[in-house]
């Protein structure tokens, strides 16, 4: 939903739209070719254990070698997170740049997750097909 309005609900995300402003700013006032990433967080092998996915994978792999009792902490799973696996956001990062960059593009990617059923994706949005990628 590229062309929706903005609805910033913290201050973070105030400061995500303005950066877009920014970016549109200087695309339409100095002619540059500036391109506009919505990419959430990004997730991927190695990643720190201080993210939730990541604590997940560790307390299930310390329980599997019996260093912890067999109880996942956790904490709000009612919660909806948006991730992207870090080799697709490279690949997608990549593209916007190297296949037919447009002026005052946007690249929207995400996949919605409810922690209670991460199978159960509520949406994948893109706007970039990504090769390889099974969505």
């Amino acid at each position: 939903m590229r062309n929706a309005p903005f609805t910033p609900a913290s201050p973070y995300a105030i400061s995500k739209v303005g950066t877009d402003l920014v970016g549109r700013y200087y695309a339409e006032a100095y002619k540059m070719c500036v391109m506009t990433t919505r990419m959430f967080t990004h997730t991927g092998p190695r990643r720190g254990d201080v993210f939730a996915e990541s604590t997940f994978a560790k307390q299930i792999a310390m329980i599997e070698g019996n260093k912890l009792p067999p109880v996942v902490k956790v904490g709000n799973l009612e919660s909806l997170r948006t991730w992207a696996d870090v080799r697709d956001a490279v690949r997608a990062y990549h593209m916007l740049v190297t296949v037919n960059p447009t002026p005052g593009g946007v690249l929207q990617y995400r996949r919605a997750v409810h922690l209670h059923h991460p199978g159960d994706a509520g949406y994948f949005d893109r706007s970039v097909d990504l090769p390889g990628h099974k969505g």
